[in-house]
Order: C-alpha cells, then structure tokens, then sequence
C-alpha cells in the first residue's frame, strides 16, 4: 500500500479527525479492527488449517447436526442464509467480518487484547483498523448495482456468481446480509463475501488495493492503554458489542481491576 493510505494516530481525536477524511473520500466506509497488526484480510476458511475445499462438507455437516440446537422458528431459504449462522457460531466461512461503525471496529481492536502481561500473545504489538471503500470494490468485482450494496439473501446474481464451487468472480464482493442475530445488529455488522478459490489474495496485497483500501495503525501500548480509556470515558465496553454474560464478565473484570 502507499504510505498515503497508511495513517499513523495517537489518540481518539487523531482517529475521528482521520475517519472524518477517509468518509469525504470514500464516501460510504466500513471498518474492521485487528488486535494484532500482523492479521490480514482473510476469511477464516482459508487461513491455516482450512481450506476452501472444506467448505461443502463444512456445510452438509453443520445444517444436520445443528438442527437440535435451532430455535423453531429459524428458516434459511439458501445456504447463504447457512453460511452466516455458521459464521456467527465460529465456523470457518468465506465471510468476512466489517462494520459501518468505525467506533466499533476501534473497540474491537483495544478491548480484547492479550497483553496484560509480556507473555501475552498481543503484548507490545501494533493495531489496525482497515478502512474498505465498499462501492469501489464492487465496481471491481463487475457487480451490476454499483450504486449500492447488495444484499446477499435477495440477489440472484451474487448467489450464482458467489455459490459453492463457482469459478466466475476474481474479487469479494462487499454485502449485507440477514440481521438474524443481536450481534450483528449491535456491531452494525456488514460482510465482504470472497471467491471460492484455491489461491485467494490477501486485499491489502491487491494491486488495486489503494483505491479501496485505508489503514489506521496505533503504536504503542501506552497510545493503545490510553485509547482504552477514552472509549470507556465516551461509554464503549465489551457489553456494547457482545451483549451477553460471558462479555459482562469481561467487562467487569477489566474495570474492577483497573481501578
């Protein structure tokens, strides 16, 4: 990437200030925060040790098995419908996690990180959080409705050009899908949907990846302690975007100890 679209930030007011430029430009900006600046933008199915080649399987096996575990009224009238229950219980997808809020994906980078000790597998490592142009990567990726996003659960043409097995598209395609879980509508989720391939490249590596691309790094773990802070000042916590119990706990163990 250029150096132009890698921005460095200090504190909550550098990352407003910068998320501000980045919305002129881009117009419509979704986001993703990393823990760890070395993750790339890579679905979970084709990182070690998964391969896209598992995802049939993957499917056959979790629609048959799940069932005793399903609500009575769930439905999915595709297997893109599958594929997005699957990714929120942590099945390796093709789906690609992003979110329209880049205070969220800023949260998502400082609030679960392993480095409150020097063995901590975040200790001392940089942050990012990816800025995607979701419009501008459509045009590349020959979607007919350039003019907004499609959504996935009711578009023919991404469901063909997109299926199991299917050869045809060489870029993701950014989606919206079924808000059918309370994470995705608290994490103002959004998805970038990739090929099936056997040699998938990671987005930030594309040759085209600085017109749809953006990176905000934070370095430092006193700038990422202190970033911390000021969200928990503005309100953010882990209960905002995992509002559960197990994330309450969380929570509260952070502040209690913090204090």
């Amino acid at each position: 990437m250029k150096n132009e679209n890698i921005i460095e930030i200090n504190d909550l007011k550098d990352f407003v200030e910068s998320v501000r430029k980045i919305n002129d430009e881009f117009q419509t900006t979704w986001f993703r925060g990393h823990e760890n600046s070395i993750y790339t933008l890579t679905p979970s199915i084709f990182r070690d040790p998964f391969n896209c080649g598992l995802e049939k399987d993957f499917l056959l096996h979790f629609q048959s098995k799940s069932i005793p575990y399903l609500t009575k009224d769930f439905t999915a009238k595709n297997d893109f419908e599958w594929f997005f229950l699957m990714q929120h219980f942590g099945m390796p997808t093709r789906l690609l996690d992003w979110t329209t809020s880049a205070i969220t994906a800023l949260a998502f980078s400082v609030f679960f990180r392993d480095d409150m000790s020097k063995t901590g597998k975040h200790f001392e490592k940089d942050i990012d959080i990816w800025c995607l142009a979701p419009l501008k990567l459509n045009e590349l990726a020959k979607i007919d409705e350039t003019d907004k996003i499609p959504n996935i659960t009711a578009d023919d043409q991404i469901q063909t050009f997109y299926k199991t097995g299917s050869k045809v598209p060489s870029y993701p395609v950014a989606i919206f899908g079924p808000l059918n879980n309370e994470r995705i509508v608290s994490q103002k989720g959004v998805f970038t949907l990739y090929p099936t391939s056997d040699e998938v490249p990671k987005l930030e590596e594309d040759p085209k990846a600085n017109d749809f691309l953006k990176r905000i790094v934070i370095k430092g773990q006193d700038k990422i302690y202190s970033i911390k802070n000021e969200l928990s000042v503005i309100g953010m916590s882990e209960t905002s975007l995992f509002p559960d119990l197990n994330h309450l706990s969380l929570e509260l163990r952070r502040e209690l100890t913090q204090k």
